[in-house]
């Protein structure tokens, strides 16, 4: 097949011939024209010729062919012959593409009088990688990697200071040794078999078993050192700082993958041995070793290019696991994140290379506020892509080794990948954080910034044409549609148009005086989106839950609170087009895809304020892990099934995974840790999206995951009992904050391990799960958005700095005791019809003891409730006002429901037809259950309920004494409580007014209510002052084992 410039095989000669020229011609014209910059355009000049000639090349061998170029008329063996196969066009073109922006980013970077030693040696360096790449002679091999080694070494000590001196020297004596090895390896094959040939080499091996193995074991050894695998790798972290960053981009992008593609000759040539197998898994356990020691070492590292270099070592590691497997998805998987990695760590050293110039350090602490310009956007594509995140090629790169490495070796290797890629994953985050904090502004050079921005372009290209990574990843057989069904990721239709609203309205928000407009488009692009998406299916019923929350996080946040507003905004509307597109599939791959894709908008919204950064990365990095889970679900899906339909999630061991990792995303104990750096420390609009509409979408892949597949029934037990023990115990962390959004953070966990009980339960449990997953989006939106009107109005949401002036607008503290009733589970409102159907399934399925912990939760609720309506209590202040509205739609919708839930429960039971649920579509069904009574009456779930919430009381009373000390606020002011002036229940909750007093007119309760006031009273002023000991906890959780054990 022809390229596009109709050249024969003969012209891939010119690649070897260009840079050669380019280093003849620079000290050559420069001692006749005296003027340096000649010298940079003579380099831009072949460097760029080479370029289009290696891609012609490498559309030649894309189309099937491969290039085969005789030298000096021998034909082989006898003869040197360049064979160019995918490895060796798609390197040479990347050694291309990458030296001539380094060449354009150098005249920026580089002094001016060091341009014609500069010029001339880096163009001998991509001479000796492309001539490695192109060969098929071992001993060519070796003569090409020289030539490329000794360039680097001088280009490594350019600045010729101590440090840089001493890097190349390191560098010098260990590649030096590496060639010495590949050499004696040479040297043993052509005594054995009499060619230097590698596919003649291929053809003869065998014959000599312990010569073979030395000759390969020698040959590994000195590739390994010069492809960066630990432990050979101790050259790297030194030469890479020492270099300029162009030519590290040049080291990490090309000069180490040569190494690569000599370990690949190297498996061409034993692809028959019996011994072959063994070798595979030696490079298993190397690539493994290799990436969990980079990113070890990446994570220790203060110098930012020493951690990109030991970055560079563990990417190695990812690819030799890939090229392990040597089938042809892992083959496709090495060749893809060859081409990922090149281009994404050149651009990383590209573009820290100009905040490095920015600032003169390379200190990652120094460079802190550095990133807000071109170079530190281009450093955010970089490091996403390798971290394998949507829509960034590294994700498909990434996904497709996990396959390939399963398929092969089983699930232990991926997991072992996985750890090392969640440590990738936090330094990366952790220095955009820094890169994206407040700090001193810098210049950039238009040089560096022109060659990181088309090698920055280049990448996003590539994460929205994954056909392309396909085509070159399968040398042009485009074999990977199952594996990679990118082609599915487009939607279509009016939802497509919808999505096209919403990221439009994104893009308005950015444009100063237009926000609002922006807002209010979005809001309405998102009504449209969940329009399109109606009708009596599961994942309708969802988008609308999710819905309810953007629309009230997003209708507050038009006032603003002067936060990187606009930018906060734009994420949250491709966030939510990102959520609607995983409930409008029924692909798992791109439910994942879309899914990575809201995580990463959730790390930006973070990042909108520098004080809430460092929160964002830990937050990140952990659901990330949960992610990491998610993705081997769907790995084993495809490997398990051949399929990521949903349906096939009857494939237990995946369905297994995908509800474990959802568990711990709706913050199951006791791996709820990251509710501390998501919900509590984010700000108030970002933590009730994640909160009223991420958790959504958790809750309903928990539920296909549960309907699809019968789990072992220990893990689905196990699984429930520690949601029941969520419930009390985040309900306990809530009522000991001393902020409100840490109540709002653990109530949130609380009241979704309710509906993570209910739905792993079944029966009228589901139901109820299915209710409170609605009310949840609702009311714990609604008190976010109270936390958004506390912080717009106070500057704060810490309790102690509110006590005496947390007042707000009347009808948003009303609404908000509303909601927080609903929370609890206080009838009228639809929290107490769901918590009944939970408690009913509960108990029903043989579950008591998860009944008593639920209601033991709902006590506590009404604790952290009144300390979060306490809170309020201060004089009435302006702001917010906006807020009403949602807050007013949301309390309409609790009290609707839980009057009348009918016509919800109508949707919902033609939703769940198809899974074979039960929905209560009467009074009779919903009091007594769907059998007609079951084995348990309304009467014996309200003495249950009445009994637990006594015994709590009593439990946490015996312990208030202890602790009455120190100022409470009542009233308005501040009093010191002893045992005879402890308040009633109606003085705490002012200014409600006087409840208690009016009450106490019927002479018949007088008695009654005074003491159950002072009663409550006495449990509440502990709550206020934050204390609850464990004990009180544990003797609960005790009771309900008793009961449990009583078959009560």
């Amino acid at each position: 097949m022809m390229g596009f410039l109709g050249l024969g095989d003969q012209w891939a000669s010119l690649l070897i011939v260009f840079p050669l020229l380019g280093a003849f011609l620079i000290p050559f014209v420069y001692a006749f024209v005296k003027n340096k910059k000649v010298s940079a355009w003579i380099a831009i000049l072949t460097t760029g010729a080479g370029l289009i000639v290696a891609i012609d090349t490498l559309m030649k061998v894309l189309g099937g062919h491969t290039i085969e170029v005789i030298m000096g008329g021998y034909i082989p063996p006898m003869g040197i012959n360049w064979r160019i196969d995918i490895w060796g066009a798609l390197l040479t073109t990347l050694i291309y593409f990458i030296g001539f922006l380094a060449t354009i980013y150098s005249m920026g970077y580089v002094k001016e009088d060091k341009w014609v030693q500069y010029f001339a040696t880096m163009q001998v360096m991509i001479a000796g990688a492309v001539g490695v790449a192109m060969t098929g002679d071992l001993f060519n091999m070796f003569v090409f990697l020289e030539v490329a080694s000794i360039a680097a070494y001088i280009l490594v000590s350019t600045e010729a200071e101590a440090s840089t001196l001493e890097a190349s020297f390191k560098y010098l004596v260990l590649g030096s040794m590496a060639t010495s090895f590949i050499l004696l390896g040479i040297a043993i094959l052509y005594g054995a078999y009499h060619t230097l040939n590698i596919y003649d080499i291929a053809s003869k091996i065998g014959a000599h078993p312990m010569l073979d193995i030395t000759a390969i074991a020698l040959l590994l050894v000195g590739l390994g050192v010069e492809g960066a695998m630990f432990p050979l790798n101790s050259w790297l972290p030194d030469a890479h700082p020492s270099a300029p960053s162009p030519i590290s981009a040049m080291l990490s992008g090309t000069l180490i993958k040569i190494g690569l593609v000599g370990i690949v000759r190297v498996l061409i040539i034993v692809k028959n041995t019996p011994y072959f197998d063994r070798i595979l898994l030696i490079l298993l356990v190397w690539g493994i070793l290799t990436s969990l020691w980079g990113e070890l070492s990446a994570l220790r590292q203060k110098d930012v290019k020493r951690m990109l270099a030991h970055s560079s070592s563990a990417q190695m590691g990812y690819i030799v696991a890939a090229l392990s497997t040597f089938t042809p998805i892992g083959i496709a998987a090495a060749l893809m994140h060859m081409l990922v990695h090149a281009l994404s760590k050149a651009l990383l050293f590209m573009s820290t290379g100009s905040l490095i110039e920015g600032r003169h350090t390379r200190d990652i602490e120094g460079l802190k506020g550095s990133g807000r310009n071109l170079s530190g956007a281009m450093y955010a594509v970089g490091a996403l892509s390798l971290m394998g995140l949507p829509p960034l090629p590294g994700f498909f790169s990434k996904f497709l080794i996990l396959v390939s490495v399963y398929q092969k070796w089983g699930l232990t290797p991926v997991i072992f990948i996985l750890l090392a890629a969640a440590v990738e994953i936090f330094y990366y985050l952790r220095l955009t954080a820094v890169l994206f904090d407040v700090g001193e502004k810098i210049k950039e050079n238009g040089y560096i910034l022109l060659s990181a921005l088309l090698l920055g372009i280049t990448v996003v290209v590539l994460g929205f044409m994954p056909h392309v990574l396909e085509h070159i990843a399968t040398a042009g057989k485009d074999t990977l549609s199952s594996v990679l069904p990118y082609a599915s990721l487009m939607p279509s239709g009016s939802f497509l148009i919808a999505l096209g609203l919403l990221l439009g309205s994104a893009v308005i928000c950015l444009i100063p005086g237009l926000r609002v407009v922006g807002i209010l488009l979005g809001i309405g692009a998102g009504g449209y989106g969940v329009y399109t998406m109606l009708g009596a299916t599961v994942p309708a019923v969802v988008s609308v839950l999710a819905y309810l929350a953007v629309f009230g996080v997003a209708f507050v946040h038009m006032q603003g609170d002067g936060k990187a507003d606009g930018v906060k905004d734009a994420l949250l509307f491709v966030a939510f087009a990102s959520l609607l597109a995983v409930l409008n599939t029924s692909s798992m791959f791109v439910l994942l895809y879309f899914w990575e894709l809201m995580s990463v908008m959730a790390f930006f919204m973070f990042l909108t304020e520098s004080r809430r950064a460092m929160s964002g990365v830990y937050y990140s990095t952990m659901m990330t892990v949960l992610s990491y889970i998610f993705m081997v679900g769907i790995v084993a899906l495809y490997v398990g099934t051949g399929s990521y339909a949903m349906s096939s999630l009857s494939y237990v061991f995946a369905a297994a995974l995908v509800g474990v990792a959802m568990a711990l995303k709706l913050g199951m104990f006791p791996l709820h840790v990251w509710a501390e750096y998501g919900y509590k420390e984010a700000h108030p609009v970002v933590a009730g999206y994640l909160s009223g509409a991420v958790s959504k979408v958790a809750f309903f892949l928990l539920f296909i995951a549960a309907a699809y597949a019968t789990l072992p029934a220990k893990l689905n037990y196990i699984l429930i009992l520690l949601a029941g023990i969520t419930v009390v115990w985040a309900g306990y962390r809530a009522i000991v904050a001393d902020d409100l959004m840490g109540i709002l953070a653990y109530s949130s966990i609380s009241q979704m391990s309710y509906v993570l009980a209910g739905v792993l339960i079944g029966g009228a449990a589901m139901s109820g799960a299915w209710l409170h997953a609605l009310g949840h989006a609702v009311f714990e939106t609604g008190l976010f958005i109270v936390a958004y009107v506390i912080l717009l109005i106070y500057g704060t949401t810490k309790i102690d700095e509110l006590r005496g002036k947390g007042g707000v607008h009347p009808a948003i503290f009303y609404l908000a005791i509303v909601l927080f009733m609903s929370l609890a589970g206080v009838p009228p409102l639809s929290g107490f019809v769901s918590k009944w159907l939970m408690y009913q399934g509960a108990l029903d399925g043989g579950f008591g003891i998860v009944a008593v912990l639920m209601m033991i939760g709902s006590a506590m609720s009404m604790m952290y409730g009144l300390r979060f309506i306490i809170a309020l209590s201060g004089k009435p202040q302006k702001g917010g006002e906006l807020s009403i509205v949602p807050l007013a739609i949301y309390s309409l919708i609790t009290l609707g429901l839980g009057i009348y839930p009918w016509p919800f429960f109508e949707k919902l039971s033609t939703a769940l037809a198809p899974f074979k649920v039960t929905v209560p579509l009467t009074w009779k069904e919903l009091v007594l259950g769907t059998s007609g009574g079951g084995k348990y009456t309304a009467l014996m779930i309200i003495t249950l309920f009445v009994l637990s919430f006594i015994l709590f009381l009593i439990f946490y009373g015996l312990s208030a004494p202890a602790e009455r000390k120190g100022k409470v606020f009542r009233g308005g002011t501040f009093y010191e409580p002893t045992d005879e002036n402890l308040p009633a229940l109606s003085d705490m909750l002012w200014p409600m007014g006087h409840v208690g007093q009016y009450i106490s007119y019927f002479d018949t309760w007088h008695q009654g209510v005074a003491f159950l006031t002072q009663t409550v009273a006495d449990v509440l002023r502990g709550v206020y002052t934050g204390y609850l000991p464990d004990y009180a906890l544990y003797v609960s959780i005790t009771l309900a084992v008793v009961l449990k054990l009583a078959h009560i």
